[in-house]
């Protein structure tokens, strides 16, 4: 287990009197305060989830109370969030050691970076004393940040670090033509769940529409690392009728223990699709007896819907096309790979989108994705690397993005991408 303690060595002010940090050895009557931030691995690689751990050691104290953050630790290059880790306080003759907060770091690009640094306020209580309000201020420490190997990479990875499954709930494989249908999907494991990307189908038939849906993940801490699961729904729309084997969804992931690379894949989707209810419009149903019956307004609209769907799709294909045009002139590198540059003309397109309708949400996701691409495309990211702290700081730090700035971050990405 790769584990790194970091202890600091400083001086902080405790009823008015200075006290000099070196070591956890206190002389009779006196306070002492170690503050100590420690580090789950080191070296790690992109993308994989990494701990970063408050704890404090204290003697001549009676107890202490967090009060809140007085700066978040460094974390320029990170994905940061704070999660609840519950861990008991050990008592050690005169010192006791409480654990105060814990942080998942997500690293977004290769170096050595800086992170740990931080300060919390706390009220310290004494026998008989008043309580005290003061700043502990935590050391940092750099972190290696090793790429992702490009040997063994599949076509269908798109960042998971970890090791995951994939499973499918149990469906019913009949539907109709140009009916939407659910397909609920749950990927489990341990790893990186925080910005854990969508599973895809491996291989999606001509004439099959296919949109999938995440929500927030659930996880817990399990040795140094998440564990937990996340669930997403595949919308799928058939527009040709027969039986139709797409396959499974499958997830290409980075195992960082053994250093290579995996997919897993679901049960094989299967959908037997029959036509059913899309006549000429006023054309009457013919029963078996000879019988005829004209269509009810619930048919008419299902064919208004149907053909509001195509006239919608053929709207955003027309706008991924303009836009692929657009980023086309104004590139003036050389293009990544055709599956990268697909992936950026899509992410470019969401983006625009989400500006144009103020969705912010959508914006922020679309932003952070463009900001992993380029770290692994682009041969010199500065002109998009100034946007993460905005990004980051917006998505994960609940800082509000204006129009304003999300035209700004729309700009450089367009004329940088």
């Amino acid at each position: 287990m790769r584990h790194k303690v970091l202890k600091n060595t400083g001086s902080i002010l405790l009823f008015m009197i200075i006290l000099t940090i070196r070591s956890y050895a206190a002389d009779p009557g006196y306070i002492t305060v170690q503050p100590e931030a420690s580090i789950s691995g080191n070296p790690v690689y992109v993308g994989e989830a990494v701990l970063l751990r408050y704890a404090l050691t204290y003697s001549g104290l009676k107890s202490i109370r967090v009060n809140g953050m007085e700066k978040q630790p460094d974390a320029k290059g990170f994905v940061i969030k704070r999660i609840d880790e519950r861990i008991s306080g050990k008592n050690s003759g005169s010192k006791t050691k409480v654990h105060l907060m814990t942080f998942v770091l997500i690293p977004t690009e290769k170096g050595t970076c800086e992170t740990g640094a931080g300060s919390i306020i706390i009220t310290a209580d004494t026998e008989g004393g008043f309580p005290q309000h003061r700043k502990i201020v935590f050391p940092g420490e750099r972190i290696r940040i090793l790429p992702l190997p490009v040997k063994g990479r599949p076509d269908s990875f798109s960042g998971a670090v970890g090791k995951f499954e994939i499973s499918m709930e149990n469906y019913d494989p009949g539907t109709k033509l140009f009916e939407a249908k659910k397909i609920f999907l749950k990927v489990s494991g341990t790893g990186n769940l925080l910005t854990l990307p969508k599973p895809e189908l491996k291989k999606i038939p001509d004439g099959f529409k296919v949109i999938i849906e995440e929500s927030e993940p659930a996880y817990s801490l399990n040795k140094n690392t998440l564990h937990g699961e996340k669930k997403y729904t595949a919308l799928i729309v058939p527009q040709k009728s027969g039986r139709i084997k797409p396959g499974a969804f499958i997830l290409s992931f980075f195992n960082p223990e053994t250093g290579g690379y995996e997919t897993c894949a679901s049960e094989e989707l299967v959908l037997n699709v029959v036509e059913g209810g899309l006549k000429k419009e006023n054309e009457p149903v013919k029963h078996k007896a000879g019988r005829e019956i004209s269509f009810s307004p619930l048919i008419i609209i299902s064919v208004v819907m149907v053909i509001l769907i195509a006239a919608f799709s053929i709207f955003q294909w027309e706008k991924k096309r303009i836009a692929r045009i657009k980023t086309a002139r104004l590139k003036k590198t050389e293009p990544a790979d055709d599956g990268n540059e697909k992936k950026k003309n899509d992410y470019l397109t969401a983006l625009v989108n989400a500006a144009e309708s103020g969705d912010t949400n959508y914006f922020l996701k679309y932003a952070e994705k463009l900001l992993v691409l380029s770290d692994q495309t682009m041969a010199d990211p500065d002109p998009i690397s100034s946007l993460k702290d905005k990004i980051y700081e917006c998505k994960f730090g609940g800082a509000k993005i204006s129009p304003e700035d999300m035209k700004t971050i729309l700009e450089i990405f367009t004329s940088s991408c």
